[in-house]
């Protein structure tokens, strides 16, 4: 079994030192786009050394996608393990951004100086585009709908301010989507198992994360959100979380959600919007046994950045950990 390695799990009661009031430190170090959106012209960091990811690039298919609704289409990206598949087919986890995914798992492949993966196929949901983000789209197709999604309200440290966001509210569109074409696709080119699937996303991705899982908790077997944008358009998410019910599933197995933050980026976020209090939230709306069990895992000292290799390195474990694949270096 993976660990969490470099990583401190709490409890998932309310931290006394999260009730800040703003960003305001981090708001005059940092214009409000650097925080509210990645920036593809910055170096990504690393993985940590000790849990990377690491990927060979002849070992990927790329391929794109026409997308419905507007001109630019999906890359899609496939890293397919060397171990043979299981009985069943390989658990398989989607990495939404996920040109920036993929580019990381390749560092990790240069910084390391070998390959070194798990048996779970990855699958990177990015959009045909030179950079690792295309910002607009991700606005558009990672946000949750909700009122005034036209013209969202927020920015990191203040869920209230106005005319700063991108247009967004179009994840349900996004996930019937990957439900309809993309995962259907995957099925049919490579053996993954239907009852061993999983979603990834950072920032506006583990807004998608949590909304899908929100909305249709059978849809996959685990669900990773590293430091979800909850400030997006007045808490959107976390009054979202608020009203979730998750009822028992059919398998009888429940969903895994993990949520991840790092310690630099909860300067001013207070307690109750919280990634910790979101995952609070699932266990109370699903009870003993239920539908859905979260965890939370804080990340000392790391910046909103940061977590996206990290919450990558960890997830693609925590997938293989989930569903019974060994580890491999491959």
């Amino acid at each position: 079994m993976y660990t969490m390695s470099k990583i401190s799990v709490r409890g998932l009661g309310f931290a006394s030192d999260g009730a800040a009031a703003l960003l305001m430190t981090l708001g005059a170090l940092l214009p409000w786009q650097v925080q509210a959106q990645p920036r593809p012209d910055r170096p990504m960091a690393s993985q940590p050394a000790d849990i990377a990811v690491a990927i060979d690039a002849h070992r990927v298919d790329t391929f794109v996608l026409p997308s419905p609704w507007r001109v630019t289409g999906f890359r899609i990206q496939v890293w397919r393990p060397l171990a043979p598949p299981p009985a069943g087919g390989y658990p398989v986890l989607y990495l939404l951004d996920g040109n920036a995914a993929f580019d990381s798992l390749r560092q990790a492949r240069a910084e390391l100086g070998r390959a070194r993966g798990a048996p779970v196929i990855l699958v990177g949901v990015g959009y045909d585009v030179d950079d690792r983000y295309d910002v607009q789209a991700r606005s558009m197709d990672y946000t949750p709908p909700s009122p005034g999604a036209d013209k969202p309200l927020g920015v990191p440290g203040n869920p209230t301010a106005p005319g700063r966001a991108q247009p967004g509210g179009g994840a349900d569109r996004m996930l019937a989507w990957m439900d309809g074409t993309l995962r259907p696709l995957i099925a049919q080119r490579y053996p993954v198992a239907a009852d061993r699937q999983g979603i990834y996303g950072h920032s506006f991705g583990a807004l998608l994360v949590l909304h899908a899982l929100f909305t249709d908790p059978a849809r996959y077997q685990t669900y990773v959100a590293a430091s979800p944008s909850t400030w997006w358009n007045d808490r959107a998410i976390v009054k979202e979380a608020r009203n979730v019910a998750v009822g028992a599933p059919a398998s009888g197995r429940p969903a895994r959600l993990f949520v991840l933050a790092g310690g630099k980026e909860l300067d001013g976020v207070m307690a109750e919007d919280s990634p910790e209090a979101i995952a609070r939230m699932v266990n109370a709306a699903g009870g003993a046994g239920a539908g859905v069990r979260a965890s939370y895992a804080h990340q000392p000292g790391k910046t909103h950045g940061e977590m996206l290799p990290i919450g990558l390195a960890h997830a693609v474990r925590w997938m293989a950990a989930e569903h019974g694949a060994p580890g491999s270096a491959e």
